[in-house]
């Protein structure tokens, strides 16, 4: 049998800017500094230690946390003199950033960052022990060069390598500048249509084939022949809502076993306060017998200088009177050990309780932030729907055409998209795939009408979303599905772009 043919990726995505949340993704950092904890079990925080970064030069290092990605791109621009279109514009429509992964086939990769060493690929499993190969970082160089050469060293705002994912891939965030120091998609990665489009990604691809050659990588096919499919959103989104609620079942457990300790050191603290109060009872007691003793003692002593009883006879009441009283004293020093014993128990069951109610507080918080919102469950049933409505063979097919779409710029996407007008079941599949379309007509359905139309408003849409005054809303006589589909119709008329405004390149 042969070989299974190991392949290179090369993935290029267009955004208006580079978001926090991204930034901080692949920099491996939260809001605290701290490693994030993914919810996809691709991400393992022992091999965290072995991602990098190559910089200028080709120069390696490590993953430079305190720099973010935005502030490396405002820092480039700045020292170039150059201006983010983007800037002081209310409506981001000019795509400044190219977000590219490089990587290949997993057994390649993992063969190149990790050599024969044997990594736990197990969700939550210690990694600790496994060291970074010179081969990835080799191959990481070679990347970064070709990437130099093909569109710029100086365009280069990141070029982050993680080694802690399943595969093994390499971040690239380019900024799509000119020779003349301009940004312009179309001019550095489309051309001037479709099939110069085609063919540079075509090129691309080829020679990104010479420089993996000797990595053992080679370039894949043609979509078109192998029939391979890409994820859409909906795909990408409710593998996520999986993996959000496998995490708050994950959590739920955690919190249900925290609250268990929590009923436990409860009843020990009680056991701990009655024992407490028993002993400083006790102890109080022994205190008012040792002062009674002692002014039994004083009385005593005034009925022998008042001549009321005979020396002999006050000797041996005192001596009576003094080994019951040092009894007690001995009775009292035991009982301020037990007491200080007790106290220093309970101050434990109540720290121990303390910071059990803490991380059940945590955990509930990280609860609430992880579990899927309304509205991404909406989408996640409704996709699911409409997606069913279509058959196997043609939703495969679809993906081809699909992946060629999302490759388009906005205004070829708007072209691509009028020629399925009077197709019913490829107009919904393509809103289907549009994230701002499907998030839109979620937030109609909840009636969250505002939420809708801003949302419309950021991505370039008109944003009319309509409300009770135009007659827009949910009759009574509305299923859901029958709800979902006006929601879903009035979503891409509010996505679409008002007319007389075109589209800046």
């Amino acid at each position: 049998m042969a070989d299974k043919k190991q392949t290179q990726v090369c993935d290029i995505r267009s955004s208006t800017g580079m978001s926090r949340g991204l930034s901080n993704e692949q920099l491996r950092v939260a809001s605290d500094g701290a490693y994030p904890r993914r919810l996809s079990a691709n991400f393992d925080p022992t091999r965290e230690k072995l991602n990098f970064e190559i910089g200028r030069g080709g120069v390696l290092a490590e993953v430079n946390k305190k720099k973010s990605i935005q502030r490396r791109i405002k820092d480039n621009l700045k020292a170039r003199n150059i201006k983010d279109p983007n800037d002081g514009v209310d409506r981001h429509n000019i795509r400044t950033v190219a977000n590219i992964i490089l990587q290949g086939s997993t057994e390649t990769m993992r063969k190149l960052a990790f050599g024969d060493q044997e990594v736990n690929w197990d969700h939550g499993s210690d990694n600790s022990h496994i060291t970074r190969c010179p081969e990835i970082e080799q191959w990481a160089q070679d990347m970064y060069k070709f990437m130099s050469r093909k569109y710029g060293e100086e365009n280069i705002a990141a070029f982050i390598v993680h080694l802690d994912e399943s595969n093994p891939h390499i971040h690239c965030t380019l900024l799509p500048i000119t020779s003349n120091n301009k940004f312009s998609w179309k001019q550095v990665f489309v051309g001037k249509d479709k099939f110069e489009y085609s063919a540079r990604m075509k090129a691309l691809h080829d020679e990104l084939a010479e420089v993996n050659k000797k990595w053992g990588l080679e370039r894949g096919d043609p979509i078109a022949l192998t029939g391979a499919q890409h994820k859409s959103y909906n795909q990408y989104l409710q593998e996520q809502i999986q993996q959000k609620e496998q995490v708050s079942d994950e959590l739920d457990t955690t919190i249900s076993d925290q609250r268990s300790e929590s009923r436990h050191l409860n009843k020990n603290i009680k056991k701990a306060q009655k024992r407490l109060k028993g002993l400083s009872t006790m102890y109080e007691n022994l205190l008012q017998k040792k002062e009674a003793l002692e002014q039994q003692m004083k009385v005593l002593e005034q009925q022998l200088e008042k001549g009321a009883i005979d020396l002999k006879t006050y000797q041996n009441k005192k001596d009576i009177l003094q080994k019951e009283c040092d009894e007690v004293l001995k009775k009292i020093s035991t009982r301020e050990e037990q007491i200080a014993e007790a106290e220093r128990t309970l101050d434990q069951y109540l720290l121990k309780q303390i910071n059990t109610e803490e991380e059940v507080e945590k955990l509930e918080r990280r609860m609430q932030s992880n579990l899927p919102s309304a509205v991404q469950r909406i989408i996640q049933e409704q996709s699911a729907k409409m997606l069913s409505q279509a058959s196997a063979d043609f939703r495969e097919k679809f993906n081809d055409f699909l992946h060629f779409r999302n490759n388009l710029s906005y205004a070829q996407q708007q072209q691509f998209d009028e020629l399925f007008q009077d197709n019913p079941v490829m107009e919904n599949l393509i809103a289907d795939t549009s994230k701002e379309v499907m998030e839109v007509a979620a937030h109609l359905f909840l009636g969250q009408v505002e939420a809708a139309g801003q949302i419309a408003l950021s991505h370039g849409g008109g944003g009319g979303g309509g409300g009770s005054s135009s007659g827009w809303g949910r009759s009574k006589d509305d299923d859901d599905d029958l709800w979902w589909r006006k929601c879903m119709a009035r979503a891409k008329h509010m996505m679409k772009k008002p007319s007389g405004q075109g589209l800046k390149r």
